[in-house]
């Protein structure tokens, strides 16, 4: 399923899937499930603004591999200084969950950098 609107200086879209999947690799055929949201807006001049959230689950079919989860959110920013180069910030957390060893793993990350487009409208992350 996927939803998405736009708006005059925001897009919104949601999406979720549900399915049979080949593995990840450590276990056989399972069912999967992804769920996304994203959010984006360039209501102020030069400057996009946006965020987006994400779950991922893999369940094993027919093996006692257990489940295999992942949420995930960001943020960001970019900002168009001229001449199509825009300075892009962002900021995500991801978590991992596999549940056969209990394990539970969080990463953060954060960039900062420079995209080039040529233009009039700020790049928008998602």
């Amino acid at each position: 399923a996927s939803l998405k609107r736009k708006f005059r200086r925001a897009g919104l879209a949601l999406n979720y899937s549900r399915g049979l999947n080949t593995g990840n690799g450590a276990s056989g055929t399972g069912r999967l499930d992804t769920a996304t949201l994203a959010l984006s807006y360039t209501g102020i001049r030069r400057l996009n603004i946006g965020g987006y959230g994400g779950y991922y689950n893999l369940t094993s079919l027919g093996q006692n591999t257990g489940k295999f989860s992942t949420y995930s959110g960001s943020a960001g920013f970019t900002y168009t200084l001229g001449h199509g180069i825009s300075l892009s910030a962002r900021y995500d957390v991801n978590q991992q969950q596999i549940e056969l060893g209990n394990s539970t793993r969080t990463s953060t990350r954060a960039t900062l950098g420079f995209m080039f487009s040529p233009g009039t409208l700020p790049l928008a992350l998602w």
